[in-house]
């Protein structure tokens, strides 16, 4: 029969060894959850970005004036060709009212889009939460329109939000 003392040093490798193979499993375990959090938050940006892209092109076909039925994308060419305070307030209006009610606007996000034209300073519309709460910007979608003298005007779609998650 052993001794006490041969089977106390027995059981000390026995538990420095299951000791091993838990960290070892924790670790393995963690770098997995890891790697599933980054590839959904991945997806994630994908999909957003996806119906991002299809949000911009449906905001920019919306109906600017029954008159003479102009959509958006006219309505902004024209802005840059004549300046007028009066069209760019109905731009902002318009803008407002149809992101505000996307799926981009929710309790921890907003939107923000930025029009620009060659050698012109660019325009940016943005939803109040994005001026006061949602400092962080990321793009989510763009896309360039042809202007009145051949020149293309690119507009971006940025998602607002606090931190770096989305």
């Amino acid at each position: 029969m052993r001794n006490k003392k041969s089977q106390a040093e027995d059981l000390l490798q026995f538990v420095f060894v299951v000791l091993v193979l838990v960290v070892i499993v924790l670790i393995f375990s963690f770098k997995d959850m890891n790697r599933k959090k980054l590839t959904k938050e991945q997806l994630d940006f994908q999909t957003l970005s996806q119906d991002a892209s299809e949000l911009l092109a449906k905001y920019l076909r919306l109906q600017f004036n029954e008159v003479d039925d102009t959509n958006l994308a006219d309505a902004i060419g024209l802005y840059f060709s004549t300046k007028d305070d009066n069209l760019l307030k109905k731009i902002y209006a318009l803008t407002n009212e149809f992101f505000s009610r996307s799926v981009l606007e929710t309790d921890l996000s907003s939107w923000s889009i930025e029009i620009n034209y060659p050698g012109k300073s660019p325009v940016v519309i943005e939803s109040q939460k994005s001026m006061s709460e949602y400092p962080i910007r990321v793009e989510i979608s763009n896309i360039e329109i042809p202007a009145y003298n051949s020149q293309l005007i690119k507009i971006r779609l940025f998602q607002t939000k606090k931190d770096e998650r989305i």
